[in-house]
């Protein structure tokens, strides 16, 4: 018994092999996570000490072993017995051949690369994916699962009590992160928007706070692999026709163009795909099919994907917004969807491009002055730069 502070009666230790009816270590310090007084989730040692005996006994259980048996390592033509013999008289020799490997213990750089090329699998047996998505947690904000935590005894809804309840309950920040994402894939992008397949993962922020992603496929999205290539194709074609119809180019005429230096493109073109070798028809299909996919790429986006605010703000402002978060107010079935996501919006903060300058942040034209509008394109439909 190595925590007699969790255990002051000395009973209910989960490693006792005394106990009259043994439970699955596993199970049962998901029991003890979960215990109503919540002193073991809480403990800063119990759960890295249980996480800790839990991963040496997946790694004694569940190792591979693996014997180098390639020409040059004197093993290729030994039979079992041969090497049965070896390990028993002389297992130094034998044991710089043999490599252990913990592919199925969760977390180890073995696991993560089988999972990778399961993954990349996945892409080649049943299509790359059309979105990547990432879901964060807004564990300080929802009244839901702070309802969950605090239940009857729930006295204060302020910043530093949402606060105090994630940092005292992060199993139960976690979990209803966990029922929450799992929910919200399965009802919109495989219910609503008919996704083939999904995959993701979560990882936790340095203060602790989880998060999740992943990809997915649509069943009916178009080959968006394809058409980005064809229509790289089709803009590489276009700089090759000004190659031939504009020089020379101006530093002028180049910037305005975004396009590469004169000399840039001499040498490029003669790389694969050669736009040298191609006639002025080829080059005119090619940037027809490359604007026909940017079409049909863009006319995609714009179904799932849009860049107005539907309520822009007066002015920019880094200044918060003195009304509640949205996500820390409870559902209200009479508020429109509209007037939700732009409360959302609203209150998240305006990134600025260290390059450029620019808000990220996308306003409706029409709510802008001249002054305060970016030097990039602005637009009501997506265009790939």
């Amino acid at each position: 018994m190595c925590f007699p502070w969790l255990f002051p009666l000395g009973q209910g230790d989960p490693t006792n092999p005394a106990r009259p009816i043994q439970v699955p270590e596993v199970r049962a310090f998901e029991h003890l996570i979960r215990y109503k007084d919540g002193r073991f989730a809480r403990d800063p040692f119990f759960v890295f000490w249980a996480l800790n005996r839990l991963q040496r006994h997946q790694a004694n259980n569940n190792a591979s072993y693996y014997v180098n048996i390639q020409e040059g390592s004197g093993l290729s033509n030994m039979t079992v017995d041969e090497l049965a013999a070896m390990a028993r008289d002389q297992p130094n020799k034998l044991q710089k051949h043999i490599t252990k490997v913990l592919a199925r213990m969760r977390g180890t750089d073995a696991y993560w690369r089988r999972e990778g090329e399961k993954l990349m699998a996945l892409f080649v047996d049943a299509g790359p994916p059309t979105f990547f998505i990432t879901l964060t947690s807004a564990d300080d904000q929802w009244p839901e699962l702070h309802q969950l935590i605090a239940g009857s005894n729930m006295t204060s809804n302020t910043a530093a009590q949402r606060r105090s309840n994630v940092i005292n309950n992060p199993h139960l920040a976690d979990e209803y992160f966990y029922h929450r994402a799992t929910t919200f894939i399965q009802h919109f992008f495989h219910d609503t928007l008919q996704a083939k397949w999904h995959w993701w993962r979560v990882e936790w922020q340095a203060r602790g706070s989880i998060h999740l992603h992943g990809c997915l496929r649509l069943e009916h999205a178009p080959e968006l692999t394809d058409l980005s290539s064809i229509a790289l194709l089709g803009r590489i074609a276009q700089i090759e026709l000004l190659y031939r119809t504009q020089l020379p180019w101006t530093e002028e005429f180049q910037k305005t163009q975004e396009l590469p230096s004169q000399q840039q493109w001499e040498v490029w073109r003669l790389e694969q795909p050669r736009m040298d070798v191609l006639d002025m028809e080829a080059l005119e299909q090619l940037i027809s099919d490359g604007q026909a996919a940017e079409s049909t790429i863009t006319a995609f986006a714009d179904k799932f994907t849009t860049a107005i605010h539907p309520q822009p703000p007066a002015a920019h402002s880094s200044t918060p917004s003195a009304k509640p978060h949205p996500s820390s107010i409870p559902y209200d079935p009479t508020m429109s969807d509209e007037q939700r996501i732009a409360d959302l919006v609203a209150c998240m903060p305006e990134h600025i491009s260290e390059t450029h300058q620019v808000l990220i942040r996308i306003l409706s034209e029409a709510k802008q002055s001249p002054q305060k509008q970016s030097h990039r394109r602005r637009s009501n439909s997506t265009h790939i730069m």
